[in-house]
Parts: structure tokens; C-alpha cells; sequence
């Protein structure tokens, strides 16, 4: 009895948590880190009731399991396109070049996000994760 009560609290928390999430929760300046080193910055805001923003353009490399071991700044920001907000989460498309991917954020917590690359993208990279500044 008591396990189902703790169980049924946090579903509470946590479900209040997900519907107070609107797009101005993601406004803010987000990085990724890897090794202390940040080597990708998101800045997002509201303008004209849109969300708007840019992405570091990144080099990225992986293991086999999906691990990031290499990350590091490619260039210039690149103007994130299509960004839409549903539920805890925002998509949006990156556009480098000739090259376009999907990506998308999910809210895990205070000032905490993660970052997954959607399409195309690397098959197993895992969610980086993004802390607000």
C-alpha cells in the first residue's frame, strides 16, 4: 500500500510538471557539454508569440553504443526552421548547407533538456543532454 501511495505521488508531481510546460519554458540560452568543454550552445526565445532561435553547428562522433566521445563547434550558429512546441517537447530543423536535420527537446527537469537528433541522424546516438545557463 504504502509502494502504490509513493508511486501515485510522483505520477502527481510529475504529471503537474508536464502540463505546466508551455513553449516559454524552453526560452533560454541551453549547452551541451562534453568533458567540461561546451561544444554546442542553443539560444531560444519568444518573439511575436513565436519561439525562435539558433544552434551551433557540431561535429559530432560516437561509439558503438551510442556514446558521445567527440564533440566539438563546426562553424557558425545556423537559424533553427519549422521550431514547434507540443506537449514537453519542441521540433525544429537545422539547416547547414545543403544539409537539413530534424532534431528535437524534451524538458527533464529544472534547467534540465535533452537534445536527440531525429532525421537524418546518427541511428544510435543517445540524448545529449543541455543544461539552461
Amino acid at each position: 500500500m504504502k509502494r502504490t501511495a509513493v508511486i501515485l505521488f510522483f505520477a502527481a508531481v510529475f504529471g503537474a510538471l508536464a502540463g505546466n510546460t508551455t513553449e516559454t519554458s524552453f526560452a533560454g540560452t541551453w549547452e551541451a557539454k562534453l568533458k567540461d568543454k561546451v561544444f554546442c550552445v542553443l539560444a531560444i526565445a519568444v518573439k511575436d508569440g513565436k519561439l525562435v532561435g539558433t544552434m551551433s553547428a557540431v561535429n559530432i562522433s560516437a561509439d558503438d553504443d551510442g556514446n558521445l566521445i567527440d564533440a566539438e563547434p563546426a562553424g557558425p550558429d545556423l537559424t533553427l526552421r519549422d521550431i514547434k512546441f507540443e506537449n514537453d517537447r519542441i521540433t525544429f530543423v537545422q539547416p547547414d548547407g545543403d544539409d537539413v536535420t530534424k532534431c528535437e527537446i524534451k524538458l527533464t527537469g529544472d534547467g534540465a533538456a535533452e537534445l536527440r537528433f531525429l532525421d537524418p541522424g546518427p541511428d544510435i546516438l543517445k540524448p545529449v543532454q543541455l543544461r539552461r545557463r
